[in-house]
């Protein structure tokens, strides 16, 4: 076993030399295949010391990936999805080498995770776009996140900070503690998976809970909170709280779904904003907002999180796991392809 183990690494090294450059000076696409769209990041960076030199390009794809597999009778990404996925990497493909990428390198992140046919949608990603499309854990995600946030924070120390990131399929809070051990609160209470919880409890049909009443909302607000209230949260983080630590949210959820609703003149957005806000759509049915479906339960989400953590503001940063993966440091980029090569071979479990 150690022999085989000792091979698969030297694969897994190998694998990842052909990635990477041995230029110091490369042009570099990173991919964030999340669970409602695909995000890519071009960046002319400086490997030899990990540090963006350059963005050349963003871009953003709306693909229903968690929607899909939710409604799935087996928990499988359809046909359609994967087609519009692969359609939408080929074209973020073909903007990034226009901007002179030779590098590329693509994460799915929750909605991958869940689905019973992940490793064909790799494959189909591989074959057809031509990019390497790793399924990382919730932990390597959260530990992307928290670079991506200090990437916006470099002025503060590691233990200094706590990154939230949150998507449509799942939310990461991670942290370093005193001692220097990485830490997470995950949870699957994201986006999507919480909307599509309120319209269960609701019995309701679609895609879309909206319109809300009044009522509704406050009965939103409470059905967020009885949810969170059972997940237990680290001693380690609660400290961190507690003391003061800046609380950054990461991704477009953070900074465009709640504080520019909440608090568009300011970088942080506070728990009694949001809860001064939770009537703003009420009686909407057409809410002209990006993914206007998930804007109601977005802020009683939100504002129960920060309920049971006991955060009072959030301060927000545009960034997303793209700005981590540009410059994430290679030992974790190597942890990255051995959990993909885990997916493959049951005895590397």
């Amino acid at each position: 076993m150690s022999v085989v183990l000792f091979v698969l690494s030297f694969f897994v090294t190998d694998a990842f030399s052909k990635f990477i450059s041995h230029d110091c000076h490369v042009v570099r696409a990173v991919f964030d295949v999340g669970s409602g769209s695909t995000k890519m990041q071009v960046a002319e960076v400086n490997r030899c010391e990990g540090k963006k030199i350059a963005t050349l390009l963003n871009e953003k794809r709306a693909v229903k990936y968690e929607e899909d597999r939710e409604k799935s009778k087996n928990s499988a990404y359809s046909n359609q999805i994967m087609n519009e996925g692969v359609n939408s990497l080929l074209e973020l493909k073909k903007l990034a080498m226009n901007h002179g990428a030779t590098e590329f390198l693509a994460v799915g992140t929750a909605a991958l995770r869940k689905a019973q046919n992940a490793e064909f949608f790799i494959d189909l990603v591989q074959k057809k776009v031509g990019i390497t499309l790793l399924k990382i854990s919730q932990s390597i995600e959260a530990e992307i996140g928290f670079y991506s946030g200090l990437t916006q924070f470099a002025d503060r120390s590691k233990e200094n900070l706590v990154v939230w990131d949150i998507g449509g399929g799942s939310s990461q809070i991670s942290y370093y503690d005193d001692n220097g051990d990485f830490g997470i609160f995950k949870t699957d209470l994201a986006a999507v998976t919480f909307k599509n919880k309120w319209m269960i409890h609701k019995n309701l049909s679609g895609d879309n809970p909206n319109p809300m009443s009044k009522a509704d909302i406050d009965e939103l607000f409470d059905f967020s909170k009885d949810l969170l209230f059972s997940i237990p949260v680290p001693k380690e983080l609660r400290t961190k709280i507690e003391a003061g630590v800046k609380v950054v949210g990461i991704g477009g959820l953070h900074h465009w779904g709640i504080k520019d609703l909440v608090s568009s003149e300011t970088d942080f957005y506070t728990k009694d904003q949001i809860w001064n806000s939770r009537f703003i759509y009420a009686n909407q049915k057409e809410i002209d907002r990006s993914y206007p479906e998930t804007v109601n339960t977005n802020l009683a989400l939100i504002y129960s999180y920060l309920d049971r953590l006991e955060i009072q503001q959030v301060y927000t940063a545009d960034v997303n796991l793209t700005d981590g993966l540009l410059i994430y440091p290679e030992v974790p980029l190597r942890r990255i392809f051995h959990s993909w090569l885990k997916s493959y071979f049951w005895f590397l479990r």
